[in-house]
């Protein structure tokens, strides 16, 4: 299948050259560790940008390692693994949660898994970016760290989030990232998102302390999407497997949610409007 997927990809690279960079953003979080939340976000920010009325694709790329499916509380009948293994094509492993929200799923565990390489991470994006007319946002989370995979996909992404939390080590990471992006002459619009801020004032703190270390050190300015706070109800509604904006939707954290989803839309919008 990847002998396949390698002369599928560089036919769908040449008709991509000639057609032009589609106007839908492949947009995706990232994190230097586990734990800080990525995934949560992904899921919660995709639901409601969908339910503003855009059409977003939500895509598991933490591999063999996925939990999308679980935080939905789906069992997917087919994955990205189903495709790369030659079992189904790709439009096969697109399933509907909504009519605004698709999602592709990852695997988990498997033990004959593909391997996963920059030639199919760049083969993954112009499949995504194959089915980009059907949509307003493709959202990629991605697995955490920043081995030459992840980095080749945050390489290939319009625009990246960098989910952070206030620890000390987390800000690190976020730097780090940071500064592989700029080694590797990455243009891709970078934010920082800080999770579970115990106050506004700490997570514009955390914010901070990454912008004066990129500004000095590497001469860039991440943006700073926001901050969300810490909330016990969010591992209740991931224990329960509902999306937290369905679980607790009059909370504070979810009102943080749709502030920040609806810079999403409006930065859409402002780019349709440029055209």
């Amino acid at each position: 299948m990847i002998g396949q997927a390698k002369r599928l990809f560089e036919l769908q690279h040449h008709t991509a050259a000639e057609q032009g960079k589609t106007s839908t953003p492949v947009i995706t979080f990232a994190s230097g560790k586990g734990g800080t939340g990525k995934s949560f976000l992904a899921q919660n920010i995709a639901l409601t940008i969908s339910r503003q009325g855009a059409k977003v694709l939500l895509v598991d790329m933490d591999f063999n390692l996925s939990s999308l499916h679980l935080m939905f509380n789906i069992t997917p009948g087919n994955s990205i693994y189903s495709f790369l293994t030659g079992k189904v094509l790709f439009d096969e492993i697109i399933v509907n949660y909504s009519e605004n929200l698709h999602l592709i799923f990852g695997a988990s565990g498997k033990l004959d898994h593909p391997l996963i390489d920059n030639f199919v991470i760049n083969s993954l994006l112009e499949q995504l970016r194959s089915t980009a007319h059907l949509y307003d946002f493709i959202l990629i989370d991605s697995s955490s760290g920043i081995g030459e995979n992840i980095l080749a996909l945050l390489l290939g992404s319009d625009q990246i989030i960098i989910v952070s939390t206030t620890e000390p080590t987390s800000v690190m990471d976020a730097y780090v990232i940071l500064k592989l992006l700029k080694h590797n002459n990455c243009h891709a619009e970078n934010f920082v998102l800080v999770n579970r801020a115990m106050s506004e004032d700490d997570g514009e703190t955390a914010y901070q302390n990454i912008k004066n270390a990129t500004e000095h050190f590497l001469k860039i300015t991440p943006g700073y999407m926001g901050l969300v706070e810490n909330s016990q109800d969010v591992s209740r509604s991931i224990i329960k497997q509902i999306p937290f904006v369905e679980c607790f939707p009059e909370s504070n954290l979810c009102r943080r949610i749709f502030n920040i989803s609806n810079i999403f839309v409006k930065n859409k919008q402002v780019a349709n409007n440029s055209l």
